[in-house]
C-alpha cells in the first residue's frame, strides 16, 4: 500500500480546502452575506475539478482566494 507523502498530522491540500471553504460558507452565511457564500461555493467547485483533471495551476487562484478570505481556524486548547 503507497503511503502518503504527508505525514498523519499535516492536513492534505484538499482537507486545508475543505477546511477553508467550510470556514468561509459558514462565516459569510453567519453575516447573511449571501453572495460571498455563492462565490466562494463557485470558486471551491471551480477548484476542485481543476485538481481532478491536474489542473493545479488554474485551480491556484481559486485556493489562493479561498484561503485569504476565509477566517483563521478556531484555536484548539493544547491536548485536545
Amino acid at each position: 500500500m503507497p503511503q502518503p507523502d504527508t505525514p498523519a498530522t499535516e492536513p492534505s491540500g484538499s482537507e486545508t480546502l475543505d477546511a477553508d471553504f467550510r470556514r468561509l460558507r459558514d462565516a459569510s452565511l453567519a453575516l447573511g452575506d449571501a453572495q460571498t457564500a455563492l462565490m466562494a461555493g463557485w470558486a471551491y467547485g471551480y477548484a476542485q475539478a481543476m485538481l481532478e483533471i491536474d489542473r493545479p495551476d488554474l485551480a491556484q487562484p481559486k485556493i489562493d482566494w479561498i484561503a485569504r478570505e476565509s477566517p483563521a481556524p478556531a484555536r484548539q486548547p493544547p491536548g485536545i
